[in-house]
């Protein structure tokens, strides 16, 4: 049987909408979740996250973030004494809101603060860092891959 061109042109154009249909439903089925409930109020209060970030730009020596095969570690610069530091940790896993972890900024007489991530699942997590010391807040924010 040979097929001429309207039996092809019928084939292509029920292989177009049966892969349409697919991509439809497969896009229904995602979850997608928002990074913040109430994104409103976060926008109205923006401008004080812009002031934190431009403190920390002007910094000389910022927080750093190391990872390491199980953990990680939080580094304060060695010209802030760690007791006056306070703050709040934010982990956020960007595929699965469910995961995200809120933690408080608590720093040992070394400046440092080691967090175990052997509990959290693979990937890739946004990891921001809210700290205020003497009255001036500041704020980091890094993407890591545990």
């Amino acid at each position: 049987m040979k097929i001429n061109w309207g039996w092809g042109i019928l084939i292509v154009l029920i292989l177009f909408v049966a892969f349409i249909s697919t991509l439809v439903y497969k896009s229904s089925q995602v979850n997608i979740d928002l990074v913040s409930e109430n994104y409103y109020e976060k926008e109205i209060k923006y401008q004080e996250q812009i002031d934190r970030e431009k403190n920390s730009l002007s910094l000389d020596k910022d927080i750093q973030l190391i990872v390491n095969r199980g953990f990680l570690e939080i580094l304060i610069p060695e010209n802030f004494a760690p007791e006056e530091i306070s703050g709040n940790i934010q982990l956020f896993k960007p595929d699965d809101s469910n995961l995200d972890l809120s933690l408080e900024l608590r720093a040992d007489p070394s400046g440092r603060q080691i967090i175990n991530t052997q509990a959290l699942n693979r990937g890739w997590w946004e990891i921001k860092i809210n700290w205020s010391y003497r009255n001036t807040d500041y704020f980091k924010s890094e993407k890591i891959l545990i």
